[in-house]
């Protein structure tokens, strides 16, 4: 039954990488483990040596070349996708580049899987948005549009973003790449501020 495992993630001799015909690219192989929940966890390489292959793999956005990612206990390739993201979360590296768009609607994004077809956020998503603007103290900037704020608050609300998703597993992509010191210890206090609340990053 899904959710009662005692592992909010768990990889089963996977093999990460990319195929091109018969060809395959292995960036990874025979890879193992479990993470639990309430831990902060840290993936360490030289450039190039998979790592945000495995982050994608493990989110569903790659398909691994083999083995298996089990997402609180079931396969995660039986999951819908809304279901999916209901489970994991996730920042890449890219810089966000909506500059026509504020805090509330960049945060708002990451209550789609809870919203219809129409993408209406109702009082509960609303709330939400709002609690994870606070924990990130974003809150004041609910309506700076994204190209006006600092590297480290543009960073602060794609937290808030994945905080307003409300997911067990939050998979983050060199948060703190490009960021100053002080920038560098927010994000770092934030995840641990997840962990602490029982989720995983």
């Amino acid at each position: 039954m899904k959710g009662n495992s005692d592992n909010i993630l768990t990889i089963e001799a996977l093999k990460t990488g990319f195929r091109t015909g018969s060809a395959e690219k292995i960036l990874l192989e025979n890879f193992s483990t479990a993470v639990s929940r309430g831990r902060l966890i840290a993936v360490i390489g030289k450039n190039g040596s998979g790592k945000s292959t495995l982050l994608r793999t493990i989110t569903g956005m790659q398909e691994p070349l083999s083995g298996r990612i089990l997402l609180d206990g079931e396969a995660a390739s039986g999951y819908g996708r809304m279901e999916l993201a209901r489970k994991v979360s996730y920042i890449s590296t890219e810089p966000v580049k909506v500059s026509n768009m504020n805090v509330y609607e960049l945060v708002s994004l990451g209550r789609f899987p809870y919203t219809n077809w129409t993408g209406k956020i109702d009082r509960t998503s609303h709330l939400a948005i709002i609690e994870a603007l606070e924990k990130t103290g974003m809150k004041e900037m609910i309506a700076s549009l994204i190209g006006e704020l600092s590297d480290g608050e543009r960073q602060r609300a794609m937290i808030a973003r994945v905080m307003a998703q409300e997911t067990m597993l939050m998979i983050m992509d060199e948060p703190t790449a490009f960021l100053d010191i002080g920038s560098k210890f927010e994000i770092l206090h934030l995840d641990r501020k997840s962990v602490v609340e029982g989720k995983s990053v």
